[in-house]
């Protein structure tokens, strides 16, 4: 999709890592970045001046030639200035594409594919290819069908895109909120998405920054023991072990709010209790309805503000309604 036109080459040196390379052609299959890397206070990169001897460029082993060594940098805006789409598309995408995990200490412990960057890539596709559109309406008299039919599917793409886009945001949501893998990142901490990653070349050399394959391959052996078992690998959750989960989280979930709820009810009319008088009913009321609303602002994400507000008016009404059996003051 993306390299529709042969690209150009990049006319001056790109330093990549601890590499320069000289006019080096990236595709988008080339300029794969192994991990983003902290900024640092190397030399912006400037064209070679006219009539000097071309260095040589440092290339990768054949075997991972789409890999380059050495940690990604995000690429400045001078520098996405001078590419040419296909190339502008790759530097600004792909830092965030295939990806190192880190632990505290920094150190690399595995390797991640985040389709998410994939399709935002695809969305920035689509936006140029209706610009295109736009051009060619804006500098002609009148709208032919042919155009209008090409914006027509390029508009419906896009808007599929943006749905598709939407539907894996809220799955990894999702995902967090239910303790479950993110169904749009591949993984190497996982067996089968690790040969998937071997298998695709895009393992790096083993380096300074780097983990081997035997390195990543012992870092999950827990998990082959699964295997000899027969069990489910595949990615994502079986069904039932699914079930199991959903019927698991109801459960916790019913069990936190009635204790929440008990407890919020209870605290306050002990307190009013053993302290009968006018200032501790005052405050003991206030404060345990504003900590009230504010644990379901906190918690009750899935509540509208209308649900919210009639909670909070049911709770302090209970606690007025204490207060005056009680005869409080």
């Amino acid at each position: 999709m993306w390299t529709d036109e042969p690209a150009e080459r990049f006319p001056t040196e790109y330093v990549d890592g601890g590499e320069v390379v000289d006019g080096d052609d990236i595709s988008l299959h080339e300029y794969r970045p192994d991990g983003p890397s902290e900024h640092t206070s190397r030399p912006t990169s400037r064209p070679r001046p006219s009539g000097s001897p071309p260095r040589p460029s440092r290339r990768p082993s054949p075997r991972n030639a789409h890999i380059r060594r050495g940690p990604r940098r995000p690429a400045r805006a001078s520098e996405l200035v001078q590419l040419d789409f296909p190339h502008r598309l790759a530097a600004a995408g792909n830092i965030h594409l295939f990806v190192r995990d880190l632990d505290r200490n920094r150190d690399v412990k595995g390797y991640s594919i985040y389709l998410a960057t994939l399709q935002r890539m695809v969305l920035c596709d689509l936006r140029r290819q209706l610009a295109e559109v736009v051009a060619q309406l804006e500098g002609g008299r009148r709208a032919s069908r042919v155009l209008r039919e090409d914006a027509m599917k390029l508009l419906a793409e896009y808007c599929n895109a943006v749905r598709d886009y939407d539907f894996i945001a809220e799955r990894l949501a999702k995902a967090r909120e239910e303790g479950e893998d993110d169904p749009f990142q591949i993984s190497s901490n996982h067996l089968l998405d690790l040969c998937l990653m071997r298998d695709a070349g895009l393992l790096p050399v083993k380096g300074k920054d780097d983990l081997s394959w035997d390195d990543l391959y012992h870092r999950v052996k827990v998990d082959r023991d699964r295997y000899h078992d027969l069990q489910n690998v595949l990615p994502s959750q079986s069904r039932s072990r699914r079930h199991d989960a959903i019927l698991a989280n109801l459960y916790l979930d019913r069990l936190v709010m009635g204790l929440a709820g008990g407890t919020a009810l209870i605290a306050p009319m002990l307190i009013m209790v053993l302290h009968k008088d006018l200032v501790t009913t005052l405050v003991t009321t206030t404060a345990a309805t504003m900590l009230f609303a504010g644990a379901l602002a906190l918690l009750g994400t899935k509540l509208k503000g209308e649900t919210v507000l009639a909670s909070v008016a049911a709770y302090a009404a209970v606690l007025v309604v204490f207060v005056g059996t009680n005869g409080s003051g």
